[in-house]
């Protein structure tokens, strides 16, 4: 079956911030903040209930992979729990996925060396 996924943006980083849980229009949410290759800082929300079930992967210091998918209402699709196709109902951009490198190991996962090397075939530096 084929869906029409979002398209998917990742942040690399070291994290440096994460506030404490922020309540706003009903969602409850911590921003983390990143500092990124070049030493530019980018701050993300992630909501309550993913960073309670990964709480450990967002310590600062942590170098991570962060993912997110760009949902668009009425375009963007998803699968429920049920199996059916469900049409995203409103235009966000959310956490999908964490991959961490814990404070002082020199070993990101695979999927993260290989958008490295990816990056480094293109000329580009990544710097963490």
């Amino acid at each position: 079956m084929e869906i029409n996924k979002p398209k998917t943006i990742n942040y690399v980083g070291k994290i440096t911030n994460v506030s404490a849980a922020i309540t706003k229009n009903g969602a409850t949410f911590r921003m983390i903040t990143l500092k990124q290759q070049g030493g530019t800082f980018i701050s993300k929300p992630i909501n309550e209930s993913f960073y309670s079930k990964r709480s450990q992967d967002f310590a600062v210091g942590n170098h991570v992979d962060l993912t997110f998918e760009q949902r668009i209402a009425d375009t963007t699709e998803y699968v429920d729990k049920a199996g059916e196709v469900q049409k995203h109902k409103s235009t966000s951009e959310g956490i999908s996925n964490v991959l961490v490198q814990e404070q002082g190991e020199n070993v990101f996962s695979q999927a993260t060396r290989d958008k490295m090397a990816f990056a480094a075939e293109l000329g580009l530096t990544v710097k963490l």
